[in-house]
């Protein structure tokens, strides 16, 4: 809920008023439009931030699951291709839910 205030854009100016000097001041709420800018800005840092944590995520990610890759090609030990299988795996997992969560933005 907003609070109750109002941003005015306020404009002085010197004029004569029946042959004397005087002051009008011109008064546009601009609250609507302030709220606006707010929102722009909001979704703009939103989007900003969503692309930034989606590459620190998805960038090391993608790079373990490349090396397990080159890894499984040189391993000749059961054993261990069976670990790296299974860090493959989890990785795979690890990164299609970031990719989840991310694209739901």
């Amino acid at each position: 809920m907003w609070n109750k205030s109002k941003t005015f854009d306020v404009t002085i100016k010197r004029v004569k008023w029946e042959g004397n000097d005087a002051i009008a001041i011109v008064m546009n709420d601009i609250t609507f439009q302030e709220k606006l800018i707010y929102w722009k800005t909001t979704n703009e840092n939103k989007d900003k931030i969503i692309a930034t944590v989606s590459h620190e995520l998805r960038t090391p990610l993608n790079g373990i699951l490349g090396i397990l890759d080159m890894a499984e090609k040189k391993i000749d030990q059961p054993e261990i291709l069976e670990y790296t299988s299974l860090c493959k795996d989890n990785a795979n997992l690890l990164l299609s839910l970031v990719n989840s969560i991310l694209d739901l933005h």
